[in-house]
């Protein structure tokens, strides 16, 4: 039972160093516009990256983060999988 529940914790860590790094990934390639920014992490919230015509350069990364809608922005519509890339998030 320990070792489940251990392989789990490390499933996770694992799954978790991965969204980060593509996290990173993502505002790296998106400062480079330099636009002042209304509140943290916006760099990689699904209106900004409109904005700056992301999903028309990087349509596959764009498609990942809305494939499986579950939170939608309360602002501008959008809906994404996770509720890191919206703005104002509510669950769908």
């Amino acid at each position: 039972m320990r070792k489940t529940v251990k392989s789990r914790i490390v499933s996770t860590q694992k799954q978790l160093k991965r969204e980060a790094k593509a996290i990173n990934e993502m505002i790296l390639k998106t400062r480079k516009y330099k636009a002042k920014m209304p509140h943290d992490w916006h760099e990689i919230h699904l209106c900004y990256l409109a904005n700056m015509g992301y999903q028309q350069q990087n349509t596959d990364e764009y498609k990942s983060l809305v494939q499986h809608p579950n939170y939608m922005c309360k602002h501008c519509g959008r809906v994404a999988e996770e509720k890191i890339n919206l703005c104002n998030p509510v669950r769908l």
